[in-house]
C-alpha cells in the first residue's frame, strides 16, 4: 500500500523542510531561550544541533554517516533535555509574573 510518512518522505525529499521546517525554527528559539534562562549546557547542544542538522540535510551537505550521527546526538540529548524539565520547579519555568500587575492597574 502507499504510505503517508512525513519524516520519511522529508528524508528522501529535503525541499519538504520548506513546509515541515517551521518547527525546527520554533525549537532552535526555544533552545536559545532555555540556555539564556537557565544556562542549561543541552540547551546550548540542542540549540546548535538543530540547525545545523536540518540545514545541513536541506543543503545536501552532510553524508549520511554524518547525518545519522547528529541525529542520534540530536534525539539522546533532546531525551536528557526533556527529563529534565521534570525536575525543574515550575515556578522558575513560568517565569516573573509582576509585570502582569503593572499592566492591570
Amino acid at each position: 500500500g502507499e504510505s503517508h510518512n512525513l519524516v520519511l518522505a522529508t528524508y528522501q525529499q529535503p525541499t519538504l523542510l520548506l513546509a515541515s521546517g517551521w518547527v525546527f525554527v520554533a525549537l532552535t528559539g526555544l533552545f536559545f531561550k532555555e540556555f539564556a534562562c537557565f544556562q542549561r549546557w543541552e540547551a546550548s547542544a540542542l540549540f546548535a544541533l538543530t540547525p545545523l542538522l536540518t540545514g545541513g540535510h536541506f543543503l545536501g551537505l552532510l553524508g549520511g554517516g554524518t547525518e545519522q550521527n547528529m541525529a542520534i546526538a540530536l534525539s539522546a540529548v533532546f531525551t536528557f533535555f526533556a527529563a529534565r524539565k521534570f525536575t525543574q520547579p515550575y515556578q522558575a519555568d513560568i517565569g516573573d509574573k509582576t509585570i502582569f500587575n503593572l499592566f492591570a492597574a
